[in-house]
């Protein structure tokens, strides 16, 4: 376990290049019957690996946060990623991943830590419609790791979301303002349906019309059908895509690869890129503007979201 939670804290800085490497995991142990389903969780967000310590019980939490354990003095929740996801297990859960998403720590209950495996986003596809409903809608995204087979990207952000309670009806939009309606598109991506339901309310309440992308590759697509429309009618495409949303982690291409793209094309002069995203702290931030992100904002905040795209679209 000490080796892998040495390449964790070494190898944990992809992002950008369109590559990630995962922490795989399973969620119960090989039987004689059958192998154990392999899941895997972007390292860059694993802050730690250890065997379960004592947890202490609390009441009204929910049947999948099976209580809390300070953790550097902080008290963190722990989630039990087998009852999350409505996965059969008998077993007891033997070890703890303790992860970071939005600045906020939780450690999730697992049965056996793998491997750290790097890929290439473009080898990770999306859930394919069947899949779509199982698991809880935990499963994001799938891909294949030699000698493992079949590896599930689990959307950790749902299980954060569902957990805590996340935005609730109007009146988690009560601060957010409307905007005078504006002639073209906001144009999103992200694989997460949590995060894109947000998106959506968020743009609708602002009276912005949008298009809505589950990957960095659909989005880039998107953006140059309207580029093309533009060019035919003899606009320029900044006049038809207000401004591209893209999450960093996401199948096909990462938002940062994304940003690449659109910011060395010569169409998408005056566009600009707002990133959204639970990956947290000043290292990706500054990431972000190297590859040319125009705004930063983290996830599930809906004021903050809101207020970044307000401005970035009045100095546009």
């Amino acid at each position: 376990m000490s080796d892998i939670l040495k390449e964790v804290r070494e190898r944990a800085n992809l992002a950008g290049t369109n590559r990630l490497e995962l922490l795989l995991f399973t969620l119960e142990s090989d039987t004689p019957e059958r192998k154990a389903e392999v899941y895997g969780i972007n390292v860059f967000k694993v802050r730690g690996i250890m065997e379960v310590p004592e947890i202490t019980r609390m009441p009204g939490m929910g049947d999948a946060v099976v209580g809390i354990v300070k953790i550097r003095d902080v008290a963190t929740p722990i989630i039990n990623l087998a009852e999350f996801v409505g996965f059969p297990c008998e077993e007891e859960p033997k070890l703890l991943i303790v992860t970071e998403y939005n600045l906020k720590v939780q450690g999730f209950l697992v049965q056996h830590v793998d491997r750290i495996v790097r890929l290439q986003w473009e080898n990770i596809s999306g859930v394919p419609p069947v899949m779509e409903k199982q698991k809880n809608g935990m499963v994001t995204a799938i891909t294949e790791v030699d000698e493992i087979g079949l590896v599930q990207l689990l959307d950790v952000e749902k299980a954060i979301a569902d957990i805590s309670g996340g935005p609730e009806g109007e009146q988690a939009f009560r601060d957010v303002e409307k905007m005078e309606a504006k002639p073209g598109v906001v144009v999103f991506a992200d694989d997460s349906s949590v995060a894109r339901g947000q998106v959506r309310s968020t743009l609708e309440h602002m009276n912005l019309n949008y298009v809505e992308t589950h990957t960095g590759e659909q989005c880039w697509k998107a953006i140059e059908r309207i580029a093309e429309e533009a060019v035919t009618a003899g606009q320029r495409v900044s006049d038809r895509i207000l401004t591209v949303l893209t999450d960093i982690e996401m199948p096909e291409l990462d938002g940062f690869a994304l940003t690449k793209r659109i910011k060395s094309d010569k169409r998408f002069q005056g566009v600009k890129v707002i990133v959204h995203s639970s990956l947290s702290g000043k290292a990706n931030e500054d990431l972000g503007r190297s590859v040319g992100v125009d705004a930063y904002v983290a996830k599930f905040d809906v004021t903050s979201l809101s207020n970044t795209i307000a401005r970035v679209l009045k100095n546009t």
